[in-house]
């Protein structure tokens, strides 16, 4: 705000807070004079911080201080860097020819990296940092538009590890160090997210699984299968190997070709005991949490398709002509990237949030995890839109870049639940028990 100056090099700080007067109003704030460095009158945010710190009690207590620490801001640069040498657009473009998505080197050097499992304990990766590290590195990844398994090797090394034993101690290590890639089969007929109204299988009594999933990501590349199923109206989640009898995998069409997408279908798969990882209360736990880690995940990486979009049109505007101006002096191209900057800036907040209050497990997580996805979603929708609008033609051409990133950001917008279903689940949160 401002602060009026009686004389040359003083403020008038108002002093909020005053008692309110039996049977009347409150009080009109009171004002302490605070004397500047200068002799003119100043003003600004930042001079008014310096001069409460030096003339009265530090305020360093009322202020928030919300960013990436040091060492993030290296990994976020580390990790660019990365992208820049060894994911290009030209090698994206390469990549995408493959069925993996991906090739063997590029998967090395990304585990080599500590890249694999990151977050996990140190036990079962080298690194063993926190889920915020683990969006700094998404959003990273969304900014190179990076193809292939990343996030559904990530996905299933989450679950594991939120269900932990044996089975989990036996493979994360290996999911860290790219031995083996692994996915994870939820989306039945219902196409549901929740956990409570989808079930792709059936566990029989008789130690087979039965059942269809639509929508895995990289099952034809993964080693094995983690599939929540019921039996006898209990929640399991259940690990499957991709090559057993009676599990085929069919490649299905996809909104990017960046993200391969398969069918599963099982067909009176033989298991045993050991491969039923976790059941009940047990099983629901673990996967609510896992659940919304990635949720937190793949909005980091709308924030870096965001920002890839935001960048590259508002450079756009500053070379393409036309009527013989350049078009990012038009008025109403401005308010476009006006927008876009809005939105992608109010993206960040809630991905950081959301990622922090999970990291830290606070009360509100489930909260902030919806809001930062119904509000990405939204936004990275509504940026692609301006994008591609502010690009004109050569937008929709196949050659421009621009359509890699708004179709990943149109499979994101989807994945682990739209705008509304968030929305739905912010609705059941507030009114819960009411």
């Amino acid at each position: 705000g401002r602060y009026p100056a009686q004389e040359p090099g003083a403020l008038q700080i108002p002093q909020y807070g005053q008692p309110r007067r039996p049977g009347g109003r409150a009080k009109q704030p009171g004002y302490r004079v605070v004397r500047c460095l200068g002799k003119q009158p100043c003003g600004g945010i930042a001079s008014l911080i310096l001069h409460l710190r030096q003339s009265g009690p530090s305020i360093d207590r009322l202020l928030m201080h919300f960013d990436l620490s040091k060492p993030q801001l290296l990994l976020a640069q580390s990790v660019r860097e990365f992208c820049q040498r060894e994911v290009s657009p030209e090698r994206v473009r390469e990549l995408m020819t493959m069925d993996a998505g991906t090739d063997e080197r590029l998967w090395q050097e990304m585990a080599d990296q500590g890249w694999l499992g990151m977050h996990l304990e140190e036990q079962s990766s080298e690194l063993g940092l926190g889920l915020v590290d683990l969006v700094v590195v998404a959003k990273e990844f969304g900014r190179a538009c990076v193809p292939g398994p990343w996030l559904s090797t990530t996905w299933a090394a989450t679950l594991l590890s939120e269900i932990g034993g044996a089975a989990s101690a036996l493979s994360l290590p290996q999911i860290a160090d790219s031995s083996i890639q692994a996915t994870v089969a939820v989306l039945g007929d219902s196409a549901a997210w929740c956990i409570e109204s989808t079930s792709p299988a059936e566990l029989s009594s008789g130690g087979r699984v039965s059942g269809s999933a639509t929508m895995v990501p990289h099952a034809g590349q993964s080693q094995f299968i983690l599939c929540p199923v019921r039996r006898d109206g209990q929640l399991c989640l259940v690990q499957l190997d991709k090559n057993a009898d009676g599990v085929r995998i069919t490649a299905t069409p996809r909104m990017g070709a960046t993200r391969t997408l398969y069918e599963c279908t099982f067909q009176n798969v033989q298991w045993h005991d050991k491969q039923v990882l976790a059941t009940g209360s047990d099983a629901k736990k673990a996967w609510n949490r896992a659940l919304q880690k990635m949720t937190a995940a793949v909005c980091g990486e709308m924030r870096g398709l965001q920002q890839w979009m935001l960048d590259t049109t508002v450079e756009y505007t500053k070379t393409r002509k036309q009527f013989d101006r350049f078009i990012g002096s038009f008025q109403a191209v401005q308010h476009m990237c006006a927008d876009m900057l809005y939105l992608a800036d109010s993206s960040r907040s809630a991905v950081w949030y959301a990622a922090w209050a999970l990291q830290e497990t606070m009360e509100d997580a489930t909260r902030a995890v919806a809001v930062a996805k119904a509000y990405c979603s939204d936004a990275v929708h509504r940026i692609g839109n301006l994008a591609v609008q502010v690009h004109g033609s050569i937008g929709f051409t196949w050659q421009h870049n621009l359509h890699l990133y708004y179709r990943r950001a149109k499979a994101d917008e989807y994945l682990f639940g739209d705008a509304t279903f968030h929305r739905e689940q912010l609705a059941a949160l507030t009114f819960e028990g009411i």
